[in-house]
């Protein structure tokens, strides 16, 4: 299907906020945005693309450089269109325009993680098919590759190394409400009615500022942690903190975990060394 009134062009630096938005409402998060924004900051952008239906960015394509031992080709991804403009075509148009232009400057190959019913109409085949695997865990028949250049068919074997900005985790910044009814909370941290967490989640820190409403005085501590000290597993946040109460030492964990596209944070907290031990599992929507 086509769209004659949609314009496909290179992206502007003015583009730049409309086509985080259009990555966030695609995918439902902001990681897929943050990814194009760290890529084109880092000059790793080798191609990227727009949709624009009037004066508005309705999708968006990227391209960044991607390695298979010496051989240099390109990824494709992320690929987004704004729900209200899918099953238009859009999202052909920009791939059919990005492999175009990609052939017409010398581009090898091109590889890509995505729907093996979609990608195929644009020339891409399996990529096991050549030797070829990706550094993540993925579905075989997600992962193919347009062969551009002929010649380097029979040398294309090896793990397809992305860029960095892939492997990016996630980031809790945000105001938070939280969610009394589906939280799970020990005796004690069961009095506190409704709650508000401001974090912030930069590059070297850490900051959590929290107010609670209980059913007595109302409770708020803040905080801030370089990030250096902190422990990731998986994409979720882990921070221990050793608090000296009157009584003698106290320790609290937090795992802290994005839920359905970043729109949840559920923390599941532990408090050891008290009369009281406590597990928590604290769930937050975004607001």
């Amino acid at each position: 299907m086509t769209v004659p009134q949609i314009e496909v062009r290179g992206e502007q630096p003015e583009d730049a906020v409309a086509v985080r938005e259009v990555n966030r409402q695609a995918f439902g998060e902001d990681l897929e945005g943050r990814i194009v924004d760290a890529l084109r900051d880092h000059g790793a952008a080798t191609l990227s693309l727009v949709a624009i239906d009037g004066d508005a960015v309705v999708g968006h394509i990227m391209f960044s450089p991607l390695s298979v031992g010496s051989a240099e080709g390109v990824g494709l991804g992320p690929m987004a269109v704004l729900p209200s403009h899918q099953r238009q075509g859009i999202g052909s148009r920009l791939v059919e325009a990005g492999i175009e232009r990609l052939r017409s400057t010398g581009c090898p190959f091109v590889v890509v993680l995505g729907h093996p019913s979609f990608y195929p109409r644009f020339g891409f085949e399996p990529a096991a098919a050549y030797g070829l695997t990706c550094e993540w865990d993925v579905a075989p028949e997600a992962f193919m590759v347009n062969v551009l250049n002929p010649a380097i068919r029979d040398s294309l074997r090896g793990v397809a190394q992305y860029r960095a900005e892939f492997s990016m985790k996630p980031d809790f910044s945000g105001e938070w409400i939280l969610n009394r009814e589906a939280c799970i909370l020990s005796p004690g941290a069961d009095t506190i009615q409704s709650a508000v967490w401001k974090i912030e989640h930069g590059e070297s820190t850490f900051h959590h500022k929290a107010s609670f409403v209980t059913l007595a005085d109302p409770i708020q501590f803040e905080y801030e942690l370089p990030t250096s000290g902190l422990r990731w597993d998986g994409d979720a946040l882990v921070i221990a903190m050793h608090v000296p109460p009157p009584d003698g030492k106290m320790t609290i964990t937090f795992r802290h975990e994005l839920l359905e596209g970043g729109r949840r944070l559920q923390s599941s907290e532990q408090l050891r060394g008290t009369d009281h031990d406590q597990d928590n599992v604290w769930i937050f929507d975004r607001r």
